[in-house]
């Protein structure tokens, strides 16, 4: 009967420790007992591959010579014996040919029947990729200039880079667990902000203003969004700061220089109204003496031209030959006088506020003008062609007096040639260029400008009669139409006036 008892003991220790084998090898992590003097009493095959180290080898040696710090390792499974347990203590294992493996053990004393501790169990769970995945994370993090935060649920930072310890002044450890709201102007702002992401998912281009320990300030624009573990869990916020205070300072001084130049706009503006009002009194006072004095002015000449006109007819050859140069000279200053005074009287009436803006056929503006000059076209054996001219929105009367000066103009500056003059025009993005060319004399280039200078001539009155405000005229016409002219000549080879017309 005994040594059936004893039998069935031993052969149920041996059932157990199969049994146990089983569970230690159906670990896919290394798995070891040490015992209380820290020595290995069994390893699974998982252990044998992660030190590259055969069972009967391991058996026996102490459990810290395997790892990279073996005081490390030593104090880890004496805390086990003292505290009964250890949850993911990190080691890392050494294989025999050099190659590392990052672990965390989990370990817990077993006891005999009478609650003796045997020993400790100890499982490894190889977290290589887990802590290579978060260096590369880390990576990521310190590659930024901008400051960049983990945070968790409850607000708290859970890691920082480089940027977000210069720009907050605090090192790392004592970043790390604190609250994220504590390092900005408006910590309720903050708080809000990182609520907002928790509840949308993300923000962009958040505003808050970072506070350095040393009471610098750095406005930023905070970008965030949630991070999650594979199953969809949220576990915390991933928060990003762009520096603009560069920007802000930009957009305030931005701010001041354009409030300032709208002051000056509106002081300018305000000068500029009472220049306008008193160049509108002198130009209307002007006008209006013009055409006092030309009115007041004709009267008196009238009389001149008639008395020496008188003399001229009554006493011509009759007295000797300097009497008749002085009665000619008299009646041609006085003739030179009135038209003088007439063109006067013209310009200073050229663009009058009465004057109202019609349809205006340019075709037929200058069939009145070739009408009207017939007699003068005819001595001098002229011809004057025109391609089909635009309808302008125009003031009529200064058309035809435009059109006028120019052909005459082309009429008066001949040279043994007759007269041909053509008149053109074309359109482009802005309105029409008309062209009036003739082949009279031409004109030497550096007097292009002055041509247009009221009582500007080039040549002398016994050469080409006239009072040298006729061109004067064109370019105030055209400039009231919102227009310029200009000319283009070469001498003994023709002139052209160019002038535009807005759309």
């Amino acid at each position: 009967m005994e040594l059936d008892r004893i039998a069935r003991s031993r052969e149920s220790f041996r059932s157990a420790s199969l049994y146990t084998r089983s569970l230690i090898e159906v670990s896919l992590d290394p798995l070891v007992t040490i015992s209380a003097g820290g020595k290995i009493t069994d390893v699974n095959e998982a252990t044998i591959k992660v030190a590259g180290v055969p069972r009967e080898q391991l058996i026996g040696t102490d459990f810290s010579d395997y790892f990279t710090e073996p005081e490390k390792a030593r104090e880890g499974y004496q805390l086990v014996f003292t505290k009964g347990s250890v949850t993911d203590y990190p080691l890392t294992i050494r294989h025999r040919d050099g190659h590392l493996t990052d672990v965390l053990y989990n370990a817990s004393v077993y006891k005999d029947t009478h609650g003796n501790v045997l020993g400790v169990f100890a499982a490894a769970h190889d977290v290589t990729i887990q802590k290579q995945a978060s260096q590369y994370a880390r990576s990521l993090i310190e590659s930024s200039l901008d400051p960049l935060v983990t945070i968790s649920a409850g607000g708290k930072i859970t890691d920082v880079n480089e940027a977000t310890i210069k720009v907050t002044g605090v090192p790392r450890d004592q970043l790390i667990g604190t609250d994220f709201s504590d390092y900005f102007t408006e910590p309720s702002k903050a708080s809000e902000g990182y609520r907002q992401v928790f509840a949308k998912g993300s923000v962009t281009d958040y505003p808050l203003t970072i506070r350095h320990k040393d009471g610098h300030l750095t406005d930023v624009l905070y970008n965030a969004s949630v991070y999650k573990d594979t199953h969809g869990n949220v576990l915390g916020v991933f928060a990003a700061a762009r520096d603009v205070t560069v920007l802000k300072q930009a957009e305030v001084e931005l701010r001041r220089h354009r409030d300032n130049l709208e002051a000056l706009v509106q002081e300018r503006t305000s000068k500029l109204e009472a220049l306008n009002r008193e160049l509108a009194r002198s130009n209307e006072n002007l006008a209006q003496f013009a055409y006092v004095a030309s009115h007041d002015l004709q009267e008196p000449l009238r009389i001149m031209a008639n008395y020496s006109q008188l003399l001229e007819k009554r006493y011509k050859e009759k007295l000797d030959k300097d009497a008749d140069d002085f009665i000619n000279f008299i009646v041609d200053a006085a003739k030179r006088m009135q038209k003088l005074i007439t063109d006067l009287l013209e310009y200073s009436h050229i663009g009058s506020k009465d004057a109202n803006m019609t349809e205006v056929d340019c075709n037929e503006v200058v069939r009145k003008v070739t009408g009207t000059m017939s007699a003068i076209i005819e001595s001098d054996h002229a011809r004057v062609t025109h391609d089909n001219l635009p309808v302008l929105t125009a003031h009529e009367t200064g058309l035809i007096q435009l059109f006028q000066n120019l052909i005459g103009n082309a009429l008066k500056f001949h040279d043994k040639d007759p007269p041909l003059i053509h008149i053109a025009a074309r359109r482009d993005k802005s309105g029409w260029i008309f062209s009036v060319r003739d082949n009279g004399i031409g004109i030497e280039p550096q007097y292009n400008k002055r041509i247009f200078h009221i009582f500007q001539r080039l040549h002398s009155r016994s050469e080409y009669p006239g009072t040298g405000i006729g061109l004067s005229i064109c370019k105030k016409i055209v400039e009231n139409h919102g227009g310029r002219i200009w000319v283009e000549s070469e001498t003994g080879k023709g002139t052209t006036f160019y002038f535009t017309i807005p759309a």
